[in-house]
């Protein structure tokens, strides 16, 4: 029965990594179409880049730095995952990067059996998908 639970969960995990590696390659192809490669490039003297944005989890029974470390790897290998910084006392994991925050919690929940919960997501990029007027209170 372990030989079963351990391929089905493995076979889920799989699926999920496929449908992140899908989502991440269309979003770099529609960025470098919207990017177009031209325009002028500024080298010094410039703002600093932006830090990328984080996503929050919680994550439940995070017990100790080894439940912290299992889940943290989990995350770490997840595509497009940048930065991982654990909170054990408040349960919470901040997460840096381009991925979908939804297929990410799931991917956790199959490979350590831990409840994930997302807390908060940054907001889309200004030039994405987001809804005109969500989001835009600063101007540019």
């Amino acid at each position: 029965m372990h030989g079963w639970w351990t391929a089905s969960t493995t076979a889920v995990r799989n699926a999920i990594v496929s449908a992140a590696k899908k989502k991440l390659e269309e979003a770099e192809e529609e960025a470098a179409a919207i990017a177009g490669g031209g325009g002028p490039v500024v080298v010094g003297g410039g703002p600093a880049a932006p830090a990328p944005p984080h996503t929050v989890l919680r994550i439940d029974r995070l017990h100790c730095w080894g439940c912290a470390k299992k889940v943290r790897k989990a995350v770490m290998e997840y595509p497009g995952v940048t930065k991982v910084t654990v909170d054990i006392p408040a349960n919470l994991m901040m997460v840096a990067g381009q991925f979908d925050a939804e297929c990410l919690a799931l991917s956790v929940r199959v490979k350590t059996k831990k409840n994930v919960d997302i807390v908060s997501v940054p907001p889309a990029p200004a030039g994405g998908s987001a809804a005109a007027g969500e989001g835009t209170s600063r101007a540019p």
